[in-house]
């Protein structure tokens, strides 16, 4: 029975090692999936309170640490070189290989091990796991930048909110372990380890909840992106673009789809709004029209109108925001290429 316990503990510590060693080893921090360490975080949580249940002591929760910093690596674009990968979980695998020498030691020692195991082994394990936890989601927190980046828009007050729930979690865990270390009968108004539970269970629920919302949103992106490459086709087979008039209802009713999802499309191909969009086209339009007109006698208010634009000051605005450079000097620079035939 002994070595049956003793081969799954050391089973399960092997499978997370070879696991995390196999997934942070796979590539770059920043190029990691979130998906895939949202998953590997989600499962952690589950495992760590089927370890509570069957009283298996991997110290599973110094993973918790690393795992928060890797994910703010994905999603913030930040580039750790890659010796530092097993640096951050050095400390789960130093205790890991503790604990299996302590689970080996029980056979020659019951005795003696169990002392070991809940006079040093586990108080250390709490405290690691409690200053692991507040030490990187500290350092986390006070590095967030002030805006997020729009890939992981849905994600950024949720990464929040974990690492608020860690800091909490890691005060607990400091405070049972300052009461498991000292057996000291602390009075403290509430159950310590129900809340440590409730806490963890919590962030389980979260974490669910966005695989539901997100898996939503996947598929909507799908469908979103689909839509926008009819948008492109529309308009190069019909330049309905050039009526200044043009409207999001009506562009809709063209392809037959509602607002909100031509509204959709538009942002999935990276623009503002419809107005951004249109005048995308409108000056593509408009500079082959400045490179056709090779005798340079046509006004740049006839550009304007002949693009779609309503007035010569939106058609100037709209034209050097997209190429940097207003209507006449384009025109100067595509007569001068014209000159020495050279494509602009």
């Amino acid at each position: 029975m002994i070595f049956s316990v003793l081969a799954l503990r050391t089973v399960c510590s092997i499978a997370i090692t070879l696991f995390l060693n196999v997934l942070i080893w796979n590539r770059p921090l920043h190029l990691f999936s979130l998906r895939i360490l949202l998953y590997t975080l989600f499962s952690l949580t589950i495992l760590h309170f089927l370890f509570i249940i069957g009283d298996i002591g991997i110290p599973i929760g110094l993973i918790y640490g690393p795992l928060f910093y890797f994910i703010y690596c994905t999603v913030f674009q930040k580039h750790t070189d890659r010796k530092w990968y097993r640096f951050h979980l050095s400390p789960y695998l130093l205790l890991s290989t503790l604990y299996l020498c302590l689970q080996l030691y029980v056979k020659i020692s019951p005795k003696n091990a169990h002392v070991f195991l809940f006079t040093y082994y586990y108080p250390t394990y709490l405290y690691f796991m409690g200053l692991s936890l507040l030490t990187y989601n500290l350092w986390i927190i006070s590095h967030i930048p002030n805006r997020y980046l729009p890939k992981y828009s849905h994600f950024y007050y949720l990464f929040k909110a974990f690492l608020l729930i860690g800091l909490a979690v890691a005060f607990l865990i400091l405070l049972f372990a300052t009461k498991f270390a000292t057996q000291l009968d602390i009075a403290l108004g509430f159950d310590l380890n129900g809340l440590i539970y409730a806490l963890l269970g919590i962030s389980s629920f979260m974490l669910f909840g966005h695989f539901l919302i997100s898996g939503k949103k996947i598929k909507n992106q799908r469908s979103y992106y689909q839509l926008s490459q009819l948008l492109e086709q529309h308009f190069l087979t019909q330049p309905t673009y050039l009526n200044p008039d043009l409207t999001l209802s009506e562009l809709a009713a063209q392809l037959q789809v509602s607002k909100s999802d031509c509204k959709a499309a538009i942002a999935t191909l990276g623009y503002r709004n419809i107005y951004h969009y249109l005048a995308k086209w409108r000056v593509d339009y408009a500079q082959n029209l400045i490179k056709a007109d090779t005798s340079r006698k046509l006004k740049i208010e006839y550009f304007a109108r002949a693009s779609g634009f309503k007035s010569k000051a939106s058609f100037n605005r709209h034209f050097r925001e997209i190429t940097g450079y207003t209507p006449s000097l384009y025109r100067q620079m595509a007569h001068n290429a014209n000159r020495h035939e050279v494509v602009i």
